[in-house]
């Protein structure tokens, strides 16, 4: 009888003994969950209640600082890319002198009574004018040299050094005491590269007379081109505009080619010479220049005044 009182006594304390280890563990479970919720609660606590706001802010300031950092590169690269300049002009000579003065001016077979009419070298070394001259628009000195072409043909030819390393050859001119060349530059386009005028005249009984004729220009080819105005047969371009333009059975000589603020002028004579008389009827031919290509403008005898105003009558 003792040994079963024993026994239910043993019973009932383990029993007791295992639901209070259930309960136990039931309880630890219960707060490893709450821990895990607080640590959870902990992380979201802990950040900022504008959190959304701060990295809204950061992603602005790192789209900003790309944005100034494109713009500094931007304003650097364009830095590398010098600003165009105004090139050096040298035009409308006829507006100052008479055509015989401008060829005993800027003519070096007529300067100082023919004293350089054998120069070679740099051109500026006589004419001032033209040295260290800009002539392609970027602030540097380019230089127009003058050479003998050939010592049997005894003409003389133009190179011209640019800054940029590019040069220009021009043609041969034929060379005589009474013969030179008028170099005029003007930025006829609006490229801040000059137009170059050859104007090779020769001083007669009837007075000046204009052959070898070319414009020289920088084209959208990335070289110098050419245009003749009057060939080396004394054939001018204002010969081909047609007989609505030119008097067909007149003949046409030039006296005088000039860059003005206009464009080209052409001044033509459809006078004639006979013996030691000499008849004049001056008429002017106004082109513009563009696109490579010279295309008439106007032409008329009252432009005769507006750009060869000193008494052009008087110099024949």
């Amino acid at each position: 009888m003792n040994n079963l009182f024993r026994f239910i006594r043993l019973f009932l304390f383990l029993l007791i003994n295992s639901f209070l280890l259930i309960g136990c563990g039931a309880a630890d479970q219960a707060a490893i969950e709450v821990q895990n919720t607080d640590d959870t609660s902990f992380d979201e606590k802990s950040m900022p209640d504008d959190a959304s706001d701060m990295n809204s802010q950061e992603t602005e300031e790192d789209t900003n600082a790309d944005i100034e950092e494109e713009e500094q590169k931007t304003e650097t690269d364009n830095q590398t890319i010098p600003d165009a300049t105004e090139p050096i002009e040298i035009y409308n000579l006829s507006r100052e002198f008479s055509i015989e003065d401008e060829m005993y001016t800027y003519c070096l077979s007529f300067v100082e009574d023919e004293m350089y009419y054998d120069f070679e070298g740099d051109i500026g070394d006589v004419l001032s004018e033209y040295k260290d001259i800009d002539i392609d628009g970027d602030g540097k000195a380019d230089k127009i040299e003058r050479f003998k072409a050939n010592e049997d043909y005894g003409g003389y030819t133009y190179l011209l050094s640019f800054s940029n390393g590019s040069t220009l050859h021009t043609k041969t001119f034929s060379s005589s005491p009474n013969e030179g060349e008028v170099i005029e530059l003007k930025d006829l386009n609006g490229d801040h590269i000059d137009e170059i005028l050859f104007t090779h005249y020769t001083y007669g009984t009837g007075g000046p007379t204009t052959w070898d004729v070319y414009l020289y220009y920088w084209s959208d080819k990335g070289k110098w081109e050419s245009i003749t105005i009057t060939d080396d047969n004394n054939h001018n371009l204002v010969q081909d505009l047609g007989d609505e333009s030119v008097p067909g059975e007149s003949f046409i000589h030039s006296p005088g080619v000039e860059l003005t603020d206009d464009g080209l002028a052409v001044l033509v004579d459809y006078g004639m010479k006979d013996g030691p008389q000499q008849t004049f009827d001056l008429d002017v031919f106004l082109f513009n220049f563009e696109n490579g290509n010279l295309s008439l403008a106007e032409h008329s005898a009252d432009l005769v005044e507006k750009y060869w105003p000193k008494n052009v009558d008087g110099i024949y």
